[in-house]
């Protein structure tokens, strides 16, 4: 057993005899966690009104840090579970229909996942990681594997980011284009997709075979590019996509 599934076991049998502070919320609405940084919490500015607008009922909540990659949520979360009282690294938005916004300081990744029973979990990998291989194993899996214990009732979905403008000086850094970023973070993704489900159908010792279902592509979750100039909301996935109707 590795460290990382020893603490989480740990975490897990915690969990089932402790209560928490967090308002479970309105069992009719969908409850979405995106643990992400700017890409992700940028979709609080529309989403909850485009939601409202659909007739959605949507409780949305946000786990935000700057830049944070994959790498650094899988090790935020290593050192939340050594130490269940050490103060978290988050910041926490919860908005509802649109209406009433929850901001939470120095919160703790691992109690999110645990303080409500969300119905979908949005991961993503930084955008100026999005485009290298190298940057999404182990800690794309590792996360998946926390979200899948501690709320294993949520379905999990890889949230799409967008290329960086061709002005932007980090791509002559890099040595490659707007649309070569973009075709990368696409394939890598998808290629991130297909790898945990060959993982999810190959059995563990003493566990049966699980129907991947968690993982969805679902394009982006609450912003688009529009022609790189800028980012433009979007509800299209809201009326029949996976943010409108239970996983």
């Amino acid at each position: 057993m590795t460290r990382l599934a020893s603490l989480l076991l740990t975490a897990a049998c915690f969990l089932a005899g402790c209560q928490t502070a967090e308002p479970e919320g309105d069992p009719s609405h969908l409850k979405v966690l995106m643990i992400g940084n700017s890409f992700s919490i940028s979709c609080l500015t529309h989403l909850p009104q485009v939601a409202a607008d659909s007739g959605q009922k949507l409780d949305l909540g946000s786990l935000y840090i700057g830049g944070c990659s994959l790498e650094r949520h899988a090790t935020n979360v290593v050192a939340e579970l050594r130490d269940e009282k050490a103060k978290g690294a988050y910041r926490y938005d919860r908005v509802i229909d649109n209406g009433i916004r929850r901001i939470v300081r120095d919160a703790r990744l691992t109690d999110v996942l645990k303080g409500v029973k969300w119905d979908v979990v949005t991961i993503q990998q930084a955008s100026h990681l999005s485009w290298r291989k190298e940057s999404f194993h182990p800690w794309g899996d590792d996360l998946v594997k926390t979200v899948r214990t501690l709320a294993p009732q949520a379905k999990i979905v890889v949230q799409e980011t967008w290329s960086y403008t061709p002005f932007d000086k980090r791509l002559a850094q890099w040595k490659i284009s707007a649309d070569e970023m973009a075709a990368r973070a696409e394939r890598l993704r998808c290629a991130f997709l297909r790898r945990r489900r060959r993982r999810r159908a190959q059995p563990e010792a003493g566990r049966p075979v699980q129907e991947e279902s968690g993982l969805d592509l679902v394009g982006q979750l609450g912003h688009v590019s529009s022609e790189r100039e800028g980012r433009v909301p979007t509800g299209a996935r809201l009326g029949g996509g996976p943010l409108g109707r239970r996983p």
